[in-house]
């Protein structure tokens, strides 16, 4: 049974669903494959933009309709293939194809990158390939226990190269020292997992260590 995890978005505000609509852009009659989704607040900037189950990243691409887009390959659930897809995305995730998310790990931002009328999450779930309508998923969300077996960088070095240079502009913003926001001892010191990393690129990419 297909069971979302995480809503994809801080709130579920839908502007748009799915099925038949006049294109707000093209002012066409169009099929409409998936929900918009607002901000948390009109004209919020920072909304973050996360993967609804655990899966692997299948694309990372821009295009001039839909902006910057991530899917995510969910594998096989009840025989099909399930997958789903985030667009209009404020910046290219720093996920890249094959790296694995968990249900609910920060992967973006909400934006208005591509053809789009305002600041705006456009979701799709995929099942067998085929667009369905995602309303029902999103409106019956079981969260996932939390898993203790994270990746924890416990060094700078251990940082894999795409984020050492966000988590030093991050230290020398804090003026922390490195090995002290690594470490997690018993000073109160912050594990670095995975999911913590990312969002910490995604912060750097965002200017917010400037």
């Amino acid at each position: 049974m297909i069971q979302f995890n995480s809503l994809p978005s801080t709130t579920l505000s839908i502007s748009s669903y799915f099925g038949m609509r006049i294109n707000p852009v093209t002012g066409l009659l169009t099929m409409h494959n998936g929900v918009d989704i607002r901000p948390y607040k009109n004209g919020a900037t920072d909304d973050p933009i996360k993967s609804v189950m655990s899966g692997k990243i299948s694309d990372n691409y821009y295009n001039n309709s839909r902006g910057w887009v991530v899917t995510i390959d969910h594998g096989t659930i009840d025989g099909n293939n399930v997958s789903t897809l985030y667009q209009h995305l404020k910046i290219q995730s720093a996920l890249k194809k094959g790296d694995a998310v968990k249900a609910g790990e920060p992967m973006d931002i909400m934006g208005t990158t591509g053809s789009s009328t305002g600041i705006h999450l456009h979701f799709e779930l995929m099942i067998g390939g085929k667009p369905v309508d995602p309303e029902p998923y999103l409106l019956n969300i079981i969260p996932e226990q939390e898993d203790d077996d994270m990746i924890k960088y416990k060094t700078l070095n251990d940082v894999p190269s795409w984020g050492q240079e966000a988590v030093k502009a991050a230290m020398n913003k804090t003026g922390i020292d490195g090995n002290k926001i690594l470490s997690g001892d018993q000073n109160g010191d912050i594990n670095l997992t995975e999911t913590l990393l990312r969002t910490i690129v995604m912060d750097y990419r965002l200017g917010l260590f400037k």
